[in-house]
């Protein structure tokens, strides 16, 4: 559950700093929000790394979910830094920039499809469950 909620976090804060392409803020406020999102990444890199940690008595599906979300969030992560060092790099010179606005994309993108695979998996787990409860009910009958 927890990797759920960072996701959907970082789907949210990807999607507002894209949104940033279509409006005259500050290159401080694409830093900062950048910044948040690399403090989100790093959380949910930590949560990965936990999932990591424990995928030797996970379920086959949640060996499926580890397996899926490990490159989205690398990947994520790289491109987080490619965004922070353009704007270091450029100190908003180039906000309208198309390789600015293409990291930016990327990120919301990725954002969203960890979100998803991650919503999946949980409410995929969550069901499962449901089943296993009822089937042992069932049992007991």
């Amino acid at each position: 559950m927890q990797a759920k909620t960072q996701a959907v976090q970082l789907r949210q804060d990807a999607d507002d700093m894209e949104s940033f392409t279509r409006s005259n803020l500050s290159w401080e406020s694409h830093a900062a929000k950048i910044t948040e999102i690399k403090n989100h990444v790093n959380e949910m890199g930590k949560t990965v790394a936990k999932l990591n940690q424990a995928k030797s008595t996970a379920s086959p599906s949640q060996k499926t979910a580890i397996e899926r979300i490990n490159p989205i969030v690398a990947e994520l992560a790289m491109n987080t830094e490619a965004t922070i060092y353009h704007l270091d790099r450029e100190k908003g010179r180039l906000l309208n920039n198309q390789d600015h606005k293409d990291y930016l994309k990327t990120n919301a993108e990725l954002a969203a499809k960890m979100a998803s695979v991650v919503s999946d998996f949980v409410d995929y787990g969550v069901s499962e469950s449901k089943i296993r409860r009822t089937a042992t009910q069932v049992g007991d009958l």
